[in-house]
């Protein structure tokens, strides 16, 4: 007799489970051997060893078949639940292999296209609705992290600094920025670049972005000084709803300043900055051999990124 669950794991067979749940469906070992692919003594040996592991009486003989007792009435249940799970294990390993389920994490940089992430993504699903998705967005040393400890399976994003190892890079097109200011803003008409704007009220990156960066070089190229009042943040939502509420005036992507400036959010005074562009592509961990369903994202991804540049006429 078993005297703990692990011996109950090295000595239980599969064969003794699935003869289990024969039984508790046929009521008769004969039906049930014949439904096993076994003899008949056969399966009365792979009862009585069982009957010895367990200790106690299994099935009682009737007139009417093999009548299960208590234990064996357990040992039913839960051997047709395990087999239902290997059943389970086995559809989902084929759909997996065939792309048409799995679990997929998208890393999606702050600012990035919202109509392409939810074209592909859209796209994926209608295709492989029983795939789980998840979208999390973080600059792109969250996504080059996150790809190096696997939490994320790839993601849209801006290009790794020259010397990152780990992360290969798939160029889908350049992105291009417009300066934005709130309605309420006194300027009345587009401007020809930053120099009428240094005594503005700004929003700006985070120092340390590469996107923040270019813009100081840029101040202090055509300006030779950066903006005394700021505010520095790298959300898009936050930024938005600052830009309308005090008329403060920030650098967005040109398709999203596009988007607010429809909805009468945002005035656009920059449509494109000149010389400030920063590719964007997918992000994958170097060197991986991608599953299935992961490929078929990235094909989603470059068809939403081809459909995207052809409607905002950034360079592909």
């Amino acid at each position: 007799m078993i005297s703990s669950s692990a011996e109950l794991r090295n000595h239980l067979k599969l064969r003794q489970l699935t003869l289990l749940a024969s039984l508790g469906e046929t009521v008769s070992l004969h039906k049930a051997a014949e439904r096993c692919g076994m003899s008949q003594p056969a399966a009365t040996r792979l009862i009585h060893e069982l009957e010895e592991l367990m200790g106690v009486l299994l099935f009682e003989r009737t007139s009417r078949g093999m009548a299960p007792t208590d234990m064996g009435r357990l040992l039913i249940r839960h051997a047709a639940m395990f087999l239902a799970g290997i059943d389970h294990v086995y559809h989902e390993a084929v759909a997996l292999k065939s792309g048409n389920a799995g679990s997929l994490r998208l890393g999606v940089m702050p600012g990035a296209p919202s109509r392409l992430v939810a074209n592909a993504v859209a796209f994926v699903k209608r295709e492989t609705p029983r795939m789980d998705i998840q979208i999390v967005d973080g600059a792109n040393d969250f996504l080059l992290a996150g790809l190096r400890d696997g939490s994320v399976n790839l993601a849209l994003g801006r290009a790794p600094a020259a010397g990152t190892v780990n992360a290969a890079f798939e160029l889908l097109f350049v992105e291009h920025f417009s300066i934005v200011c709130g309605p309420s803003n006194a300027i009345s008409k587009p401007v020809s670049g930053l120099g009428a704007l240094i005594d503005q009220l700004w929003i700006l990156p985070l120092p340390g972005t590469a996107l923040r960066a270019n813009l100081d070089v840029h101040f202090l190229s055509q300006c030779g000084r950066l903006p005394h009042d700021l505010i520095e943040s790298t959300s898009i939502v936050a930024n938005v709803a600052l830009v309308e509420l005090t008329g403060r005036v920030a650098v967005m992507p040109r398709s999203i300043a596009r988007e607010h400036s429809d909805r009468g959010q945002v005035r656009v005074l920059v449509d494109k900055l000149a010389d400030l562009a920063g590719p964007i592509g997918i992000l994958t961990r170097r060197g991986d051999a991608q599953p299935t369903h992961i490929l078929r994202m990235i094909e989603a991804l470059r068809t939403a990124s081809r459909e995207f540049a052809a409607v905002e006429s950034v360079s592909p």
